[in-house]
C-alpha cells in the first residue's frame, strides 16, 4: 500500500494535483512528524533557520513547518549515509521509505493546504522555493531517481519561477546559505540548457562559479546549509 501511495504522491507532484489518497499532514498539528530523535546540533540549526525565516517573512507557522522539514532532511540523510549498501536490509529500506514518505507528504501538504497561496506578498515565494528544492533533493539524493527523469525538468522550472517571484537580493542577504543550496539543487538537476544557465548565472551573482564536475566544491557549498558543522 505504501508503494501505491508513493507513486500517487509523486504523480501529484508532477501533475500539480492533489493526491488521490487524502492522508496529507494536518498543517495545524502541533507535534512534528517522527523522523527520529533530533540531535542538539539539528535543533540548534533548525531554531536559527526558523528565526531567520520569520524575521525575513513574518510568517511564523510557515517558518515552523519549514524547520520541521529541515530537521527531517538532516535526519533522513544521516540515516541513509549510515547504512552501507551491502548492509542495507529490507527492514532498513522499509523504515527509511516510510519516514521519507512522511516528509514528502509534509512538503506537499504545505503546498496543497493553501498556506502558501493564501499569503500575500513576495515573501511567500521564499517558502515555495524551499519546498520545491526539498522535493528535488528528495528525488535526486534520497530516492536517487535518474537525472533524466521528466520530473526534474518540471520541478526545476517551478523552482526557478518561485525564485524569480521572490526578492532575491533580500533573500540572499538574509539567508545566503539557504539560497546557495537551493540554486545548487536547481542547477544540478535542471534539464533544459536555458534553465541551467539561469541557475548558473544566479550562483555567479553570489560569487559562486558552478562546475558540475567539481563534486568536492559542490558538496562543500551544499553542506553550508544542511551540514554547517562539516565545513
Amino acid at each position: 500500500m505504501l508503494l501505491i501511495k508513493r507513486v500517487d504522491l509523486c504523480s501529484a507532484v508532477l501533475l500539480q494535483t492533489k493526491p488521490r489518497f487524502q492522508d496529507l499532514i494536518d498543517p495545524n498539528e502541533d507535534e512534528p512528524t517522527d523522523f527520529g530523535p533530533l540531535s542538539d546540533l539539528t535543533l540548534s540549526y533548525g531554531m536559527d533557520l526558523g528565526m531567520a525565516l520569520f524575521k525575513l517573512t513574518g510568517f511564523r507557522k510557515l517558518s515552523e513547518d519549514s524547520v520541521k522539514i529541515y530537521c527531517g532532511l538532516r535526519n533522513l540523510t544521516m540515516m541513509l549515509d549510515s547504512i552501507r549498501p551491502r548492509d542495507f536490509k529490507s527492514s532498513d529500506d522499509i523504515q527509511f521509505s516510510n519516514k521519507l514518505y512522511l516528509i514528502e507528504r509534509r512538503v506537499v501538504s504545505l503546498i496543497e493546504t493553501g498556506d502558501l497561496s493564501n499569503q500575500h506578498g513576495d515573501s511567500r515565494y521564499v517558502f515555495s522555493s524551499l519546498c520545491h528544492a526539498v522535493l528535488v533533493y528528495i528525488y535526486s539524493k534520497l530516492r536517487a531517481l535518474p537525472k533524466s527523469a521528466h520530473l526534474f525538468g518540471e520541478l526545476s522550472e517551478r523552482l526557478r519561477a518561485s525564485l524569480q517571484m521572490a526578492d532575491m537580493t533580500l533573500f540572499s542577504r538574509r539567508l545566503p546559505r539557504m539560497v546557495r543550496w537551493i540554486l545548487i539543487v536547481g542547477a544540478g538537476t535542471a534539464v533544459e540548457a536555458p534553465n541551467k544557465a539561469w541557475y548558473i548565472s544566479q550562483l555567479a551573482n553570489l560569487g559562486v562559479v558552478w562546475d558540475s564536475k567539481d563534486k568536492e566544491k559542490t558538496t562543500s557549498l551544499a553542506n553550508e546549509f544542511l551540514w554547517p558543522e562539516r565545513i
